[in-house]
């Protein structure tokens, strides 16, 4: 699963929505049954590599899981702390004005079946990872139990 924070802000910069979002994951681990192989956050969006045990399982059920409370969250500390942002996060639809922390929409999904290509997946996350390490001096690691890699870093944006 790949999915995005709202028009490429890079709220995953802040150490406390990373918590929040890790929690989200574990919540969502822990309630749906899912096992979390692996995953990055990126400064404005997050991988995740996820298994089931089962062939029936809801994407949007999953998304919902985790985005809902760390969007609930961020919203509230921004109103609490930083209501400037606001009208950046804003849309209108019709009467009913809308506040956004994740990109609109499902991101993106696929089922991977070849070993091969669970391998180069992994793979890519941890260049991803290599990635963030090369670019930024302030690398953290959170675990949901068993070792797992989180890195994020805090510059410039509210959260």
């Amino acid at each position: 699963l790949t999915f995005g924070c709202y028009h490429g802000l890079p709220f995953l910069k802040r150490d406390r929505v990373c918590v929040w979002l890790a929690e989200a994951v574990e919540h969502a681990r822990r309630n749906l049954g899912m096992a979390v192989w692996a995953y990055v956050f990126m400064p404005n969006h997050v991988h995740l590599l996820v298994h089931f045990g089962r062939k029936r399982y809801d994407i949007g059920k999953i998304l919902r899981e985790i985005k809902g409370p760390v969007s609930r969250k961020a919203l509230a500390y921004l109103r609490e702390n930083a209501p400037q942002w606001l009208p950046k996060l804003q849309t209108v639809r019709g009467e009913r004005t809308e506040f956004h922390f994740w990109q609109r929409g499902g991101g993106y999904d696929r089922n991977i079946t070849e070993p091969a290509t669970l391998e180069h997946v992994i793979e890519y996350l941890h260049a991803r990872v290599d990635a963030l390490r090369m670019r930024h001096e302030e690398v953290q690691h959170l675990e949901f139990g068993r070792p797992q890699r989180d890195f994020r870093l805090a510059r410039g944006y509210p959260m």
